[in-house]
């Protein structure tokens, strides 16, 4: 059996992460410019670091976001949350985060809990079970929403863009989020001298679409492919049905114009339902981390987990062989937003 150890920061820590400026839209961005103060999205926030937009987060009680672990752990010097309080806008700051020491962006690990220091009057429940049908997807994305008549000049402007500067980025950067931020710049560089909106100067808009969780990611019950059109700042979105949680978004490939079906992945509430469901209510902070408790904790989750496995659908029909090979191509083509 496993074994699962809950790490708590009261200051937190310094890690790399896979964040990165890319973006990743189907043949159509559905996705449309809407408001935390909208009924479906009330309770979801906005996650930053310093001035910068950072990820997107969902109250799951008074105290407590819900985001990814990814997202977390780029808090090493604090992270603010920005909220609908029912009247305007609220900003409270992050005491403490807790996740997973087992993270890895595709076991089904990329979730974690932060403590807010102001109380959200509005938070969503979250369902035990991950399936597949329509949801509803809110975040903070940094690619703006684009009209379908912009995506012809935009994608030939982009192929341009890359192999133009495919040398330079490539010698500059090593990591494929790194190589494709650099084209990305160069991107809103020219757009800019065209007198055109950028692409990825977006970061302080909530946008928000109506879409599908298709199934399983191929051979990974762990996690599910959408059809939500996302980009780097989405990590941590809640996928939402019946004002609910029934997934986390959690990452996509790494294209501006999509990989047919399948733009982005999430984790199932699976994942993370019977643990979260011990700190509901209970701040992070006045958690004992005793062996014992966590012994406690581990055993518990682990006896859940295995009951809920087991009850797992396999992949979807809606994943193509197209899709399924570029789904299982090797971790640094992917990027968790």
């Amino acid at each position: 059996m496993k074994k699962y150890l809950f790490i708590i920061l009261l200051s937190l820590c310094t890690t790399n992460t896979f964040a990165g400026p890319s973006g990743y839209i189907g043949t159509h961005d559905n996705r449309r410019y809407g408001s935390l103060s909208d009924p479906e999205y009330r309770g979801v926030t906005k996650l930053t670091h310093g001035k910068n937009s950072l990820c997107t987060g969902v109250f799951i009680s008074k105290n407590l976001i819900l985001t990814n672990t990814h997202c977390a752990l780029v808090c090493k010097t604090g992270c603010s949350a920005e909220f609908w309080n029912g009247i305007n806008y609220e900003t409270s700051g992050v005491k403490t985060v807790l996740y997973s020491d087992n993270y890895e962006p595709l076991n089904g690990s990329d979730w974690a809990l932060l403590s807010s220091d102001q109380e959200s009057i509005f938070y969503k429940q979250i369902s035990p079970t991950t399936t597949s049908g329509q949801v509803f997807r809110g975040g903070y994305g940094i690619l703006r929403v684009i009209e379908d008549d912009e995506i012809p000049f935009l994608k030939k402007l982009y192929s341009q863009t890359k192999e133009e500067f495919r040398e330079a980025c490539s010698k500059k950067f090593k990591s494929s989020a790194e190589f494709l931020g650099c084209i990305n710049a160069h991107l809103d560089e020219k757009l800019k001298q065209m007198g055109k909106e950028p692409l990825f100067a977006d970061q302080n808009n909530f946008k928000v679409q109506t879409c599908k969780i298709l199934g399983n990611y191929p051979d990974n019950n762990k996690i599910v492919v959408t059809d939500c059109d996302s980009s780097g700042g989405d990590s941590g979105a809640p996928l939402l049905r019946n004002d609910s949680v029934v997934g986390l978004n959690s990452g996509g490939k790494q294209t501006i114009f999509g990989n047919k079906q399948a733009n982005a992945y999430g984790i199932k509430t699976e994942n993370f339902y019977w643990p979260v469901q011990m700190y509901i209510n209970k701040p992070l902070d006045l958690v004992s981390t005793t062996q014992n408790d966590t012994n406690k904790i581990v055993n518990s989750w682990n006896m859940e987990e295995i009951a809920l496995d087991s009850a797992t659908s396999t992949t979807s029909e809606y994943i193509d062989n197209e899709t399924k090979r570029l789904l299982e191509q090797k971790l640094q083509d992917f990027d968790c937003d």
